[in-house]
């Protein structure tokens, strides 16, 4: 959808979607009507340009995760399993263990291994980078002193 939708119309999709409730008599359920919702928000909205097949899965996700969880709230992520980070915690205990060994000693997948190390590299080519950069900035300004003292003299 090109326009991100906010509370307020995650609130009126809902209750245009409750609002199109009718039930059937011969199976004693509850229908409703995608359709009329998608309409009743292009008439309350009309500014916002939205596709009816975006708009329809958009509403039944709102629906779902109300009757789930009786909010219209998005979950909380709860970020990395903990274990994880004990995995992140060894290799960075013995940064040249292969993969293989890994997997090994830990039981994890190859993907989580390879991941594992990677999030390690990552952070030791960082923490290399900006050594290197430090360093290289040291020189230029001892280089820049020495030259100004030079020509001062």
């Amino acid at each position: 959808m090109p326009y991100a939708l906010g509370p307020e119309h995650d609130k009126f999709l809902l209750e245009a979607y409750f609002r199109t409730g009718q039930l059937d008599t011969n199976n004693c359920k509850w229908k409703y009507s995608v359709i009329s919702c998608a309409e009743q928000f292009r008439e309350q909205f009309p500014d916002i340009e939205q596709d009816f097949d975006v708009l329809s899965q958009y509403v039944n996700r709102l629906v779902k995760r109300f009757r789930e969880t009786g909010s219209l709230i998005k979950g909380v992520s709860t970020g990395r399993p903990p274990i994880l980070m004990n995995l992140r915690a060894h290799v960075e205990a013995n940064p040249n263990v292969t993969i293989k060994e890994l997997m090994k000693q830990t039981g994890f997948s190859y993907g989580s291994c390879q991941k594992a190390k990677k999030d390690i590299w990552k952070k030791q080519e960082t923490i290399i980078t900006y050594a290197l950069n430090t360093l290289q900035l040291k020189h230029i300004f001892n280089a820049r002193e020495n030259h100004e003292d030079t020509y001062r003299k």
